[in-house]
Protein backbone atom coordinates (compact mmCIF):
# COMPACT_ATOMS: atom_id res chain seq x y z
CA UNK A 1 0.00 0.00 0.00
CA UNK A 2 1.52 3.25 -1.12
CA UNK A 3 1.53 6.60 1.21
CA UNK A 4 -1.20 7.96 -0.30
CA UNK A 5 -3.56 5.39 -0.73
CA UNK A 6 -2.90 4.74 3.33
CA UNK A 7 -3.14 9.05 3.61
CA UNK A 8 -6.35 8.48 1.55
CA UNK A 9 -7.91 5.45 3.96
CA UNK A 10 -6.95 6.76 6.58
CA UNK A 11 -9.19 10.83 5.93
CA UNK A 12 -12.36 8.44 5.14
CA UNK A 13 -12.01 6.27 8.59
CA UNK A 14 -11.67 9.76 9.96
CA UNK A 15 -13.85 10.07 12.80
CA UNK A 16 -15.70 13.60 12.53
CA UNK A 17 -18.32 14.47 14.56
CA UNK A 18 -21.75 15.15 13.78
CA UNK A 19 -22.08 18.83 14.50
CA UNK A 20 -19.13 19.68 12.73
CA UNK A 21 -20.43 17.97 9.64
CA UNK A 22 -23.67 19.69 9.68
CA UNK A 23 -21.56 22.85 9.86
CA UNK A 24 -19.22 22.23 6.98
CA UNK A 25 -22.05 21.42 4.49
CA UNK A 26 -22.41 25.00 4.42
CA UNK A 27 -18.88 25.24 3.28
CA UNK A 28 -20.29 23.92 0.24
CA UNK A 29 -21.91 27.09 -0.98
CA UNK A 30 -19.12 29.94 0.20
CA UNK A 31 -18.30 32.57 -1.71
CA UNK A 32 -15.28 31.69 -3.97
CA UNK A 33 -14.03 33.84 -7.29
CA UNK A 34 -15.41 30.65 -9.47
CA UNK A 35 -19.11 31.76 -8.01
CA UNK A 36 -19.12 35.15 -7.07
CA UNK A 37 -20.75 36.46 -10.29
CA UNK A 38 -23.31 34.18 -10.08
CA UNK A 39 -24.08 34.44 -6.14
CA UNK A 40 -24.17 38.50 -7.29
CA UNK A 41 -26.92 37.45 -9.85
CA UNK A 42 -28.48 35.42 -7.74
CA UNK A 43 -28.55 38.34 -4.78
CA UNK A 44 -30.08 40.73 -7.22
CA UNK A 45 -32.78 38.25 -8.29
CA UNK A 46 -33.73 37.15 -5.00
CA UNK A 47 -34.21 41.35 -3.47
CA UNK A 48 -36.24 41.90 -6.68
CA UNK A 49 -38.39 38.91 -5.96
CA UNK A 50 -38.16 39.96 -1.96
CA UNK A 51 -39.51 43.47 -3.07
CA UNK A 52 -42.40 42.21 -5.60
CA UNK A 53 -43.51 40.10 -2.16
CA UNK A 54 -42.81 42.25 0.99
CA UNK A 55 -44.69 44.97 -0.66
CA UNK A 56 -47.77 43.30 -1.83
CA UNK A 57 -51.50 42.89 -0.52
CA UNK A 58 -51.33 39.17 -0.30
CA UNK A 59 -47.93 38.61 1.05
CA UNK A 60 -49.15 36.04 3.04
CA UNK A 61 -50.83 33.88 0.62
CA UNK A 62 -48.58 34.21 -1.94
CA UNK A 63 -45.45 33.46 0.13
CA UNK A 64 -46.92 30.45 1.21
CA UNK A 65 -47.96 28.98 -2.36
CA UNK A 66 -43.93 29.48 -3.49
CA UNK A 67 -42.65 27.76 0.24
CA UNK A 68 -45.13 24.60 -0.65
CA UNK A 69 -43.32 24.84 -4.34
CA UNK A 70 -40.07 24.99 -2.56
CA UNK A 71 -41.13 21.88 -0.30
CA UNK A 72 -42.29 19.59 -3.54
CA UNK A 73 -38.80 20.47 -5.58
CA UNK A 74 -36.60 20.53 -2.84
CA UNK A 75 -37.95 16.81 -1.56
CA UNK A 76 -37.74 15.41 -5.12
CA UNK A 77 -34.14 16.69 -5.86
CA UNK A 78 -33.08 15.14 -2.89
CA UNK A 79 -35.02 11.84 -3.58
CA UNK A 80 -32.78 12.25 -7.31
CA UNK A 81 -29.75 13.11 -5.59
CA UNK A 82 -29.65 9.77 -3.50
CA UNK A 83 -30.61 7.80 -6.27
CA UNK A 84 -28.26 8.96 -8.43
CA UNK A 85 -25.62 8.81 -6.10
CA UNK A 86 -26.83 4.70 -5.16
CA UNK A 87 -26.60 3.72 -8.35
CA UNK A 88 -22.85 5.47 -9.11
CA UNK A 89 -21.74 3.02 -5.60
CA UNK A 90 -23.73 -0.14 -6.92
CA UNK A 91 -22.22 0.23 -10.42
CA UNK A 92 -18.09 0.58 -9.58
CA UNK A 93 -15.87 -2.28 -9.24
CA UNK A 94 -13.34 -3.00 -6.19
CA UNK A 95 -10.86 -2.46 -8.71
CA UNK A 96 -11.95 1.15 -9.69
CA UNK A 97 -12.82 1.87 -5.59
CA UNK A 98 -8.84 0.91 -5.28
CA UNK A 99 -7.44 2.72 -8.14
CA UNK A 100 -9.46 5.85 -6.76
CA UNK A 101 -8.13 5.16 -3.60
CA UNK A 102 -4.98 6.43 -5.15
CA UNK A 103 -5.63 9.78 -6.32
CA UNK A 104 -3.35 12.45 -4.56
CA UNK A 105 -6.38 14.76 -4.23
CA UNK A 106 -8.98 11.36 -2.63
CA UNK A 107 -11.66 11.83 -5.21
CA UNK A 108 -13.66 9.21 -2.78
CA UNK A 109 -13.56 11.57 0.08
CA UNK A 110 -14.57 14.36 -1.92
CA UNK A 111 -17.71 12.95 -3.90
CA UNK A 112 -18.55 11.87 -0.42
CA UNK A 113 -18.19 15.07 1.09
CA UNK A 114 -19.81 16.44 -1.78
CA UNK A 115 -22.82 14.42 -1.63
CA UNK A 116 -23.20 14.54 2.39
CA UNK A 117 -23.10 18.32 2.24
CA UNK A 118 -25.61 18.68 -0.53
CA UNK A 119 -28.37 16.30 1.36
CA UNK A 120 -27.78 18.27 4.26
CA UNK A 121 -28.24 21.86 2.37
CA UNK A 122 -31.46 20.34 1.13
CA UNK A 123 -32.64 18.98 4.51
CA UNK A 124 -32.21 22.52 5.83
CA UNK A 125 -34.09 23.97 3.07
CA UNK A 126 -37.03 21.11 3.93
CA UNK A 127 -36.46 21.84 7.41
CA UNK A 128 -37.00 25.40 7.34
CA UNK A 129 -39.63 25.56 4.84
CA UNK A 130 -42.23 23.09 6.76
CA UNK A 131 -41.43 25.65 10.25
CA UNK A 132 -42.61 28.39 7.65
CA UNK A 133 -45.37 26.88 6.21
CA UNK A 134 -46.57 25.82 9.86
CA UNK A 135 -46.51 29.63 11.41
CA UNK A 136 -47.42 31.23 8.08
CA UNK A 137 -50.84 28.69 8.35
CA UNK A 138 -51.47 30.39 12.21
CA UNK A 139 -50.20 34.11 12.03
CA UNK A 140 -53.61 36.13 10.68
CA UNK A 141 -53.58 37.69 7.36
CA UNK A 142 -53.55 41.41 8.84
CA UNK A 143 -50.64 40.15 11.53
CA UNK A 144 -47.63 42.95 11.62
CA UNK A 145 -45.00 42.39 13.98
CA UNK A 146 -43.77 45.75 14.39
CA UNK A 147 -46.66 48.71 14.95
CA UNK A 148 -45.02 50.55 11.90
CA UNK A 149 -45.61 48.88 8.40
CA UNK A 150 -43.03 50.15 6.65
CA UNK A 151 -40.20 48.82 8.96
CA UNK A 152 -42.38 45.68 8.82
CA UNK A 153 -42.39 45.60 5.63
CA UNK A 154 -38.22 45.93 5.32
CA UNK A 155 -38.28 43.29 7.73
CA UNK A 156 -40.15 40.75 5.93
CA UNK A 157 -38.19 42.42 2.38
CA UNK A 158 -35.03 41.39 4.16
CA UNK A 159 -36.21 38.03 5.32
CA UNK A 160 -37.70 37.38 1.69
CA UNK A 161 -34.16 37.96 0.10
CA UNK A 162 -32.29 35.61 2.62
CA UNK A 163 -34.67 33.06 1.95
CA UNK A 164 -34.62 33.07 -1.83
CA UNK A 165 -31.22 33.47 -1.65
CA UNK A 166 -30.27 30.50 -0.30
CA UNK A 167 -33.18 28.20 -1.54
CA UNK A 168 -31.87 29.25 -5.55
CA UNK A 169 -27.90 29.04 -4.34
CA UNK A 170 -28.91 25.32 -3.42
CA UNK A 171 -30.70 24.71 -6.77
CA UNK A 172 -27.81 26.10 -8.36
CA UNK A 173 -25.06 23.67 -6.29
CA UNK A 174 -27.33 20.82 -7.96
CA UNK A 175 -25.39 21.67 -11.01
CA UNK A 176 -21.95 20.84 -9.31
CA UNK A 177 -23.39 18.05 -7.96
CA UNK A 178 -24.47 16.81 -11.29
CA UNK A 179 -21.03 17.89 -13.04
CA UNK A 180 -19.13 16.18 -10.10
CA UNK A 181 -20.83 12.65 -10.84
CA UNK A 182 -20.48 13.25 -14.68
CA UNK A 183 -16.86 13.67 -14.03
CA UNK A 184 -16.84 10.31 -12.15
CA UNK A 185 -18.74 8.38 -14.35
CA UNK A 186 -16.54 9.78 -17.21
CA UNK A 187 -13.75 8.41 -15.15
CA UNK A 188 -15.05 4.95 -14.61
CA UNK A 189 -15.96 4.54 -18.12
CA UNK A 190 -12.37 5.41 -18.93
CA UNK A 191 -11.55 2.38 -17.01
CA UNK A 192 -13.61 -0.06 -17.93
CA UNK A 193 -12.48 0.63 -21.85
CA UNK A 194 -8.70 0.13 -21.06
CA UNK A 195 -9.37 -2.84 -18.76
CA UNK A 196 -11.22 -3.90 -21.50
CA UNK A 197 -8.57 -3.00 -23.74
CA UNK A 198 -5.90 -4.63 -22.24
CA UNK A 199 -8.27 -8.08 -21.30
CA UNK A 200 -8.90 -8.30 -25.17
CA UNK A 201 -4.33 -7.70 -25.87
CA UNK A 202 -3.81 -10.93 -23.94
CA UNK A 203 -6.13 -12.43 -25.62
CA UNK A 204 -4.39 -11.64 -28.90
CA UNK A 205 -1.54 -12.80 -27.44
Amino acid sequence: MSDIQEQNIDQLLENVGSKKLEWEAFFEIKVTKKNVVLYAIVLLLSIFLAYLFAFDINTKEKFIMVVEKFIEVETAFIAVVFGAYALFQAMVSDEFLELMSKTENNMLKISNKSFLNLILLYLYAIIVNLFLWLILNVIEDNYLLLSNIMWDNIICLIGIGIYFSYSIIILCELKNFAINLYKMFNTYNAYKVILTREKGDDLDI
